[in-house]
């Protein structure tokens, strides 16, 4: 939720949230009222789905709240060579060519 949390502040920006879990019902009510018109949740999305909307992303952000030490979402959007932002995984971005760490 830090994430929808963080995104009040960016009211101008489109947010694609893919994947499903326990959390999807607080976040569609979190959205509604907080009037978060550009925040999207697509659901599960695997296949040439995944990759076209991970292709059509500026960046993909993995907010992770517990110690994951190697997310799947990291590699899938390292392989397509988009930009990735994980405090737990710095060093593993920084020796990436496909990755960057961007500090947030």
């Amino acid at each position: 939720m830090s994430l929808l949390q963080a995104w009040r502040l960016l009211p101008d920006l489109k947010l694609i949230i893919a994947g499903e879990g326990d959390v999807r019902q607080d976040a569609e009510v979190f959205i509604a009222t907080n009037k978060l018109t550009r925040v999207h949740l697509s659901g599960y999305v695997t296949g040439k789905d995944l990759a076209k909307l991970i292709q059509g992303a500026k960046y993909v952000i993995v907010p992770s709240e517990w110690y994951e030490n190697n997310p799947l979402s990291v590699i899938e959007a390292l392989t397509l060579e988009r930009l990735s932002s994980h405090p737990e995984l710095e060093a593993f971005l920084n020796s990436s060519k496909k990755g960057e760490w961007i500090s947030l």
